[in-house]
């Protein structure tokens, strides 16, 4: 058998494997790419629910505030749940807007040296039918009586 028939078939073999390899990259790069954008979108939904609950947070804290007019009570009346009336906060909804006070509370920068201290917690769940996501917001406040 001569040489040149012993090397027949090896650009064959070498092509093959060549084109496995850029499969496997192939493969790999799609899931390394798909994976970004899932973390975007958990990324997105959970910003939807953070500014859902900061809203929650700023609606309480005008009840408990208003301007021009004595402080509000402390109470767990749900805001008005607007948010399907835009199309960027549609799948989202409260799953907690609560409010709780502790009166006299020693504060040496007041004038009457008590305050009145308030927590106001919200959180907003949106969910994309994939996955739920949810986001908490915790507030204390007081008085400047």
């Amino acid at each position: 058998m001569t040489l040149r028939f012993k090397q027949q078939g090896s650009l064959l073999i070498t092509s093959l494997f060549v084109a496995i390899v850029l499969l496997a990259l192939g493969l790999a790069l799609t899931r390394v790419i798909e994976g970004g954008a899932q973390s975007n979108a958990v990324e997105y939904y959970g910003s939807k629910a953070f500014l859902s609950a900061q809203s929650g947070v700023e609606w309480k804290l005008t009840q408990l505030f208003p301007l021009n007019a004595p402080n509000g009570v402390c109470n767990a009346d749900v805001p008005p749940n607007h948010f399907n009336a835009t199309k960027y906060m549609e799948n989202c909804q409260f799953v907690e807007l609560s409010c709780s006070s502790v009166n006299n509370v020693a504060d040496s920068n007041s004038p009457t040296s008590t305050v009145t201290m308030y927590r106001i917690t919200s959180t907003v769940s949106c969910d994309s039918g994939q996955w739920t996501t949810q986001r908490s917001i915790n507030v204390e406040a007081k008085t400047l009586n």
